[in-house]
């Protein structure tokens, strides 16, 4: 069973387009081995050329239509019509082309078909616009995220190095006179600790830890 819906969706993943254009459907119409013919209803040379592949009034006169015979595959669109007409009618028949209807004179359940193949095609769901635009727009996406982990990586980097500068590498309590490393069991558990500077530490106002620091404690 044909899902014009399913079939739409499919081709505009495939090509990535977020809202296919008049020239994305002459190519994809193309791709199927089409070729466009513009008319005008009424033209000597439109009205040569339908005599030539015997085709009838009712079909000459509509906007556009598929002609196939053998090798010989057209998609007839007529001239006069403005950018929009035309990129509704071709894209109306490229739905007949994509749900392989028959050509030239379609049922009246293929015409609907089309009809929904058209709205799916030319008004895509945010979800497969989203999905495209990423898809199209990979690889800046990903240099985009690339460039910021970069930029927070080196201003962590950044950050830790202005730290070293101005901190030792030890801890004391808010009220203690004694300095420790950050795992000694003496300040471990406790809320009141602060990282030293490097001026407090040289400062002779503390002591080394007898615990974590006593090589460095001078004995008699």
């Amino acid at each position: 069973m044909i899902n014009p819906q399913h079939l739409a969706n499919e081709l505009l993943i495939r090509c990535k387009l977020k809202r296919p254009t008049l020239e994305d459907i002459v190519f994809l119409v193309g791709e199927n081995g089409y070729e466009i013919i513009d008319f005008e209803p009424g033209s000597p040379s439109a009205e040569k050329l339908f005599q030539e592949l015997s085709l009838n009034e009712a079909v000459c006169s509509q906007d556009a239509f598929l002609y196939t015979n053998r090798n010989v595959k057209l998609l007839f669109l007529k001239d006069s019509l403005d950018a929009d007409e035309k990129r509704f009618a071709a894209a109306h028949e490229l739905g007949h082309i994509v749900c392989g209807h028959s050509q030239t004179q379609p049922s009246v359940k293929e015409e609907y078909e089309a009809n929904e193949f058209v709205h799916y095609f030319l008004n895509p769901s945010p979800g497969v616009r989203v999905r495209n635009m990423f898809t199209r727009h990979k690889w800046r996406t990903v240099a985009v995220i690339l460039v910021i982990v970069i930029m927070v990586t080196g201003g962590i980097i950044a950050y830790n190095a202005v730290i070293d500068q101005k901190y030792s590498q030890y801890y004391a309590t808010s009220l203690g006179k004694k300095y420790h490393l950050r795992n000694c069991t003496q300040i471990n558990g406790k809320t009141n600790i602060h990282r030293l500077t490097k001026e407090e530490l040289v400062s002779g106002d503390y002591e080394p830890c007898g615990t974590c620091l006593s090589n460095l404690i001078p004995t008699d």
